[in-house]
């Protein structure tokens, strides 16, 4: 991962929520995030972020996967 900028904190974690349940080989796009069941179909990905562009990159893979992202939390722990 390449450094993040100066002003992003040390420790930057993101959980995404999506609407559907996912595929073993969906899950595999995304090696940096641990997964967890939750209610209904829902599935959380959880990890961390090292800056903006590689927010911008979960983000952009959440999308050609055609996946529903219904909630976004940022934590610093």
């Amino acid at each position: 991962m390449p450094d993040p900028p100066s002003d992003w904190p040390e420790n930057v974690y993101y959980r995404f929520v999506l609407a559907e349940g996912v595929s073993e080989r969906v899950l595999a796009a995304f090696p940096e995030l641990v997964a967890r069941s939750g209610p209904a179909d829902e599935v959380t990905l959880y990890g961390r972020v090292h800056g903006p562009p590689d927010l911008r990159e979960l983000l952009a893979r959440f999308d050609d996967l055609g996946l529903t992202v219904i909630e976004i939390h940022r934590t610093t722990t």
